[in-house]
């Protein structure tokens, strides 16, 4: 998955300011009605508790308990003991100041602390190396370690191990793995590295495809010695600080490739998925600790640093298995099960998927680690859904497993959409993994209890929302229409009772993902998919669905990853409608390119503006085509005929903090037949947005953009002449 997580909202009434994503993705914000008036406004930004989601990649817990985690895309945290929370360590004031761009939050490639002072760490983000010596507060850049781009935290093998290994006697000493070009040591803490000998690079190595280095750390018996796993090449050894490395086994009768590691006591712990596997090295040989037996596939493995010989040893679900004589005997498998949790909806999703509570529906453990100093056997997993815990039982470990979920403070649910219908109290958040979430104003404040829709499966698979609306013409209907597929199921279809359950449509429309919905009336709904698969609408709420054919051509995007809603429906007129159709291509479809209408909910169209509706006059066919990607389409609220457009996000260099000067901010007052710049000094709009009814006849309009060259969230009550 992609793109960024925390949503935060401002305090009062939703009119006044609504919803934000501080991260700056590119959300459809829609603002409820509030009080009406032009006086100053104060903002106090909260977040709009969700809790966990997303995909905990990694843990790292410091000999003195000090607990860090990285994530797959957004940020890394430290655990706080005195408000049991993790605190987000990656932010505007944390980052250097050169570091600090819109858009540019990612989750972290790898975080580690020094064992011999948990204040010092070292961090991986976005394919550069930070330092802090202040427990994560502050972050410095080590420049003399180039950028790599393919060191990608949300890459493929995401999840696999360890990247980054502190020397366990001497904190300036770390080794750092990359994607696809070896391993870099530095001696000095980060001021020079150097690029390792022996270790194999691997060109074909990128974010999309495998990770080269995996399964990284330092010997804890032996000064010096350092091991690492090249990706399907085999294990490696360093005996002189990371500078040198040979190679000790090659994926004949021994492993290939270390998706959970750990240096424990002298020997090597290495869990293998192909064949699923545990593995030791001992500084001679290796040997099969144990083999799965039920077809299962071993994530994670690790060593308990108090407890003698006591290894665990834990699988793709959070099945576990525990060994208490270094290996040589296992307890019979434990199913996972989880407790009531601090998060909710994790609670309810098992539930429902699982009610024998025997497996759980999508919490993959992608690393396990034992605290040292918590109580005995107790151990902290990073997850599929965010932190979980167990506390091993002395005797054998029994049938079951049940994990605990810590995820408080952790905010990582992809935000698509944020949704305030006018009139109402409630906040509806549409995203990938975990369909919508809807939140009444009294529960912004509290963590989820439950989200949909569900799907039918019996094992609920990720289902992600790629387009949420209300019904256009009638806000005070509870009706929403909700676009989501996956998990090899489409669970699209319509909430009439403000999200608390869904029903979905009578015709699926298609598995694959991507696409955006609109809602005229409680039965004209329109929804476009990506690529070749087209765009339909129906006249009877899902019963039916027509594809559009002979007006303009289907979408030029295959990727799901863009947050792109190019339909929208009137907000007076029932069954006026409009799409803004682009093409990428020189070609004869570039007659179609402009913003077509509707007035029969979809039947029949016309194309009422020829050509880009943002200028990109001198620019190239391509970077025309730029409002192809993350734009929207928004109609405004009690004025028919008036439509916005912003290009969204427009990917550039790295670090770029100036918006793209052809990005226009667009408007439309006569139904798309002409448009205008809302204002020649906003630029590059990710998101845009509509609050309360002015006493001079027009909504406060809300974006998060550029205004004057300054990216922020921004406020108009003159319809954006200031």
């Amino acid at each position: 998955m992609t793109h960024n997580r925390t949503v935060f909202r401002a305090a009062g009434s939703l009119g006044e300011g609504g919803v934000r994503l501080p991260v700056y993705a590119c959300l459809i914000l829609l603002l409820a009605t509030g009080a009406a008036g032009a006086a100053e406004i104060a903002y106090t930004w909260k977040p709009l508790r969700i809790g966990a989601g997303g995909f905990v990649t990694g843990i790292n817990i410091n000999p003195d308990s000090t607990r860090y985690i990285r994530t797959d895309t957004y940020g890394a945290y430290r655990w706080d003991e005195a408000t049991s929370t993790w605190t987000q360590l990656v932010s505007a004031t944390s980052m250097p100041a050169a570091s600090v761009a819109p858009k540019e939050m990612r989750g972290t490639y790898s975080i580690q602390s020094a064992p011999t002072d948990s204040t010092l760490v070292y961090m991986v983000w976005w394919g550069q190396v930070y330092k802090s010596t202040n427990s994560g507060g502050t972050w410095t850049h080590m420049t003399d370690f180039a950028r790599q781009t393919d060191m990608d935290a949300n890459g493929k093998g995401r999840t696999w191990s360890k990247r980054i290994a502190i020397n366990p006697t001497d904190g300036s000493r770390v080794l750092v793995g990359t994607t696809s070009d070896g391993i870099y040591y530095t001696s000095d803490g980060g001021t020079n590295f150097t690029k390792a000998t022996g270790f194999p690079d691997c060109p074909s190595c990128t974010r999309y495809t495998q990770t080269s280095v995996t399964g990284l750390c330092w010997d804890t018996a032996t000064a010096g010695i350092a091991y690492a796993m090249a990706n399907t090449d085999g294990a490696f050894q360093s005996t002189d600080y990371g500078a040198t490395w040979s190679r000790i086994s090659d994926g004949v009768g021994d492993p290939d490739t270390a998706y959970g590691a750990d240096c424990w006591q002298g020997v090597y712990l290495v869990a293998h998925k192909v064949p699923s596997e545990v593995w030791e090295y001992d500084g001679a040989s290796w040997s099969t600790l144990i083999a799965s037996e039920s077809g299962g596939k071993f994530n994670a493995v690790a060593g308990d640093p108090r407890v003698a010989d006591r290894i665990l040893a834990v699988m793709h679900g959070g099945q576990a298995y525990v060994s208490r004589d270094a290996g040589d005997t296992w307890d019979a498998k434990a199913n996972a099960r989880v407790a009531t949790t601090a998060i909710p909806w994790a609670d309810f999703e098992w539930a429902i998927a699982r009610p024998d509570l025997s497996e759980t529906p999508w919490a993959p453990i992608a690393e396990v680690a034992f605290d040292p100093t918590g109580p005995d056997g107790f151990v902290l997993a990073a997850e599929g859904v965010g932190v979980r815990t167990v506390t091993l039982p002395a005797g054998a470990l029994g049938s079951t497993v049940t994990w605990t979920e810590i995820g408080q403070g952790i905010e990582q649910i992809v935000a698509r959409i944020v949704l305030a219908p006018p009139g109402e109290s409630i906040v509806h958040l549409c995203g990938w993994d975990r369909s919508t979430f809807s939140r009444t104003r009294s529960e912004l404040d509290t963590y989820a209890d439950a989200y949909g829709p569900l799907g039918t499966k019996t094992n609920i698979d990720i289902h992600h929302c790629w387009g949420l609306a209300y019904v256009a013409t009638d806000p005070t209907n509870p009706k929403l229409v909700q676009r989501n597929a996956g998990g090899n199921e489409d669970v699209s279809g319509t909430s009439t009772n403000k999200g608390t359950s869904w029903t979905e449509f009578t015709t699926d429309l298609n598995l694959n993902s991507g696409g955006s919905i609109a809602a005229s009336t409680d039965s004209n709904f329109i929804i476009t998919l990506p690529g070749v698969l087209g765009t339909y609408y129906t006249l009877d709420a899902g019963v039916n669905w027509t594809q559009i054919t002979g007006y303009f051509g289907n979408s030029p995007i295959t990727s799901h990853s863009f947050n792109r809603h190019t339909i929208t429906c009137d907000h007076v007129t029932p069954l006026l409608c409009w799409i803004y159709y682009i093409s990428r291509n020189d070609g004869a479809d570039d007659e179609d390119v402009g913003v077509w209408k509707t007035i029969d909910g979809g039947v029949t169209w016309t194309l009422v503006y020829s050509g880009y509706v943002t200028n990109w006059s001198g620019t190239s066919k391509l970077n025309k085509a730029m409002d192809v990607f993350n734009g929207k389409l928004k109609s405004v609220p009690g004025h028919s005929g008036h439509l916005y457009w912003t290009t969204g996000y427009i990917g550039r260099a790295f670090q770029t903090p100036d918006p793209d000067t052809h990005a226009w901010f667009s408007r439309s007052t006569d139904g798309g037949a002409t448009w205008s710049q809302v204002n020649t000094n906003v630029k590059e709009v990710h998101a845009m947005g509509f609050g309360d009814e002015l006493p001079a006849g027009y909504p406060r309009l809300f974006i998060a953009g550029y205004v004057s060259g300054t990216f922020g969230i921004w406020r108009s009550d003159d319809n954006g002449t200031s």
